[in-house]
């Protein structure tokens, strides 16, 4: 069994860790959300022919996408749907023209 401090001020001081340690647990959660974000979109920027590729799809300028990219700014999950968007279309262009080449080979 947890006894409380005996003054008040202690056990305010009490308290209050227990929100610090909640705090830093809720904020590496964050981070963690945000580096996947981050690490995603630069991989999305590398796959769709780099970075200004990326922030055409966004409709953000370059700057705005090195700020998202190094965590400045949040990454919505609007943008990560139209990212998505765009590597599926990218794909489909892809298998397209890999199709193409087999039929190509064959004849």
């Amino acid at each position: 069994m947890t006894t409380l401090p005996a003054s008040a001020s202690d056990r305010h001081s009490a308290i209050r860790g227990d929100d610090v340690a909640r705090s830093a647990k809720a904020e590496h959660v964050a981070r963690s959300v945000a580096m996947t974000r981050m690490m995603g979109m630069e991989t999305a920027s590398m796959l769709l022919g780099g970075k200004p590729a990326l922030a055409e799809v966004l409709d953000v300028t370059d700057r705005a996408l090195r700020y998202k990219l190094t965590g400045d700014r949040s990454i919505s999950n609007a943008e990560l749907v139209a990212t998505s968007d765009a590597l599926d279309a990218r794909a489909a262009k892809l298998a397209a023209h890999a199709s193409k080449l087999r039929a190509e080979a064959r004849s």
